[in-house]
């Protein structure tokens, strides 16, 4: 189903420029996440040309050390999430999104799954250290490849949904089949569609997050956040359907990344360097079975 709505004006995200990010790694910040377990520490990761690498700040821009993902690939990735880990025991997992594709003609787009590195004891200077051995999970979308920047997981269910890159018509809204296993095709279902406001590339959807209590989803476009409350029990899915909160974003040449704070708060990262970190104020969309 194709999902259009009838938006209401856009508020101001009272956003706040943080820092600059300090690590010269980081050159095109295309997605971002924010621990759980360390309050603080973020992670990013750059676009294609890079190697498969996570990279640790904080909220003042300071380099907290890198990490090569143990048996991953980086042909494009596009964006960043935190969620379940494979053992279910609470630990928390990246999912990585190597999903970018212009051309719209991969067949080996993907996700990795990676447990949450320890940051403690690592030093900036000390070289990339190698991360836990990674899962993948190939992807298959029902109606052809994609270019897809969005990748979000619900922290409670592990729900895994993919939002397509349109700069044209509606984009796709595409839900993996739980549960992941590693090395097996996933294929994806296409569970509806959204048509955001904008020309081009102003409508084209660059990430997406969900909130660490599972009540928030926001996806970004260039220059506005969209943010929809998860109502009680519904799916990331369902919760899309509903007409979203769009948030005025700060003009950055590239706007690319966001996540949620553990505070609820957003934060926002763009491609280029030096890399900015802003934060922005986070809405109160209102589901629609409660208006």
């Amino acid at each position: 189903m194709g999902l259009a709505w009838p938006f209401s004006a856009a508020v101001d995200g009272g956003e706040t420029l943080l820092a600059t990010l300090a690590e010269p790694g980081v050159t095109e910040s295309s997605g971002l996440a924010a621990s759980r377990r360390s309050p603080g520490l973020l992670w990013t990761h750059n676009d294609s040309g890079d190697g498969p690498l996570l990279y640790a700040t904080d909220r003042a821009g300071r380099a907290l050390g890198t990490w090569t993902v143990t048996g991953a690939d980086n042909v494009d990735w596009e964006d960043l999430a935190i969620g379940p880990g494979a053992d279910g025991n609470g630990a928390e997992a990246l999912y990585v999104a190597d999903t970018g594709d212009n051309a719209r003609e991969r067949t080996d787009a993907a996700i990795y799954r990676v447990a949450e590195p320890p940051p403690e004891g690592t030093l900036p200077d000390a070289g990339p250290t190698p991360t836990a051995p990674a899962e993948r999970f190939p992807l298959v979308f029902p109606d052809g490849p994609h270019d897809v920047e969005a990748l979000l997981v619900h922290p409670g269910t592990g729900e895994v949904v993919l939002i397509g890159k349109e700069v044209l018509g509606e984009a796709g809204i595409y839900r993996a089949p739980l549960p992941l296993r590693a090395g097996e095709p996933v294929a994806l279902e296409r569970v509806g569609g959204m048509a955001l406001p904008g020309l081009g590339p102003t409508k084209a959807v660059t990430g997406g997050a969900v909130s660490a209590d599972g009540r928030r989803v926001v996806v970004r476009t260039p220059f506005l956040a969209h943010e929809w409350a998860i109502g009680e029990g519904a799916t990331l899915a369902e919760a899309l359907a509903d007409r979203p909160q769009p948030i005025v974003l700060p003009p950055t040449p590239r706007g690319e990344a966001i996540a949620y704070g553990t505070d609820g708060e957003m934060l926002l990262t763009s491609e280029g360097r030096p890399c900015p970190l802003f934060t922005a104020t986070a809405s109160d969309p209102v589901p629609r079975d409660a208006e």
